[in-house]
């Protein structure tokens, strides 16, 4: 799998964690509904990826994506409208597109931790904001 409870843990509270996964109101978070949305998110990713890449390939920008899709099912599972996060879904699978579509290529000889973006048009390919990805330079 392409990230872990913590890595979610690590992006959002404790606290929302278990908000989002506690469905019996055990105040403790539900490892079992989180590791099977993680490993739904894995599924898609290699889906998208695997046309360019041996996966799973783990780096930074598969674990970002992991993690904001896994965030976005958690809030969706309590209808919480939340453009924030809907834009870090939306942002994931553009993402995932590109790398698909080589836009995106992943410089596999190294430490599989440096991507390269070709820009093909005068803007750009992403907007200034999505060149800083959930905090990581794309």
């Amino acid at each position: 799998m392409y990230c872990t409870i913590d890595d979610i843990a690590g992006a959002i509270t404790r606290a929302e964690l278990v908000n989002l996964s506690d469905d019996i109101n055990s105040k403790d978070i539900n490892e079992e509904l989180i590791n099977n949305i993680i490993q739904n998110n894995t599924d898609l990713i290699n889906g998208y990826i695997r046309g360019k890449y041996s996966v799973p390939l783990i780096n930074n920008t598969t674990k970002t994506i992991c993690v904001n899709l896994s965030i976005y099912e958690l809030r969706k599972r309590r209808e919480t409208n939340d453009e924030e996060y809907r834009s870090y879904y939306d942002d994931s699978i553009t993402l995932l597109e590109s790398i698909a579509d080589g836009t995106i290529n992943f410089n596999t000889t190294e430490t599989s931790k440096h991507i390269h973006v070709k820009d093909t048009s005068e803007q750009g390919v992403f907007s200034n904001a999505f060149r800083t990805f959930r905090g990581m330079k794309v």
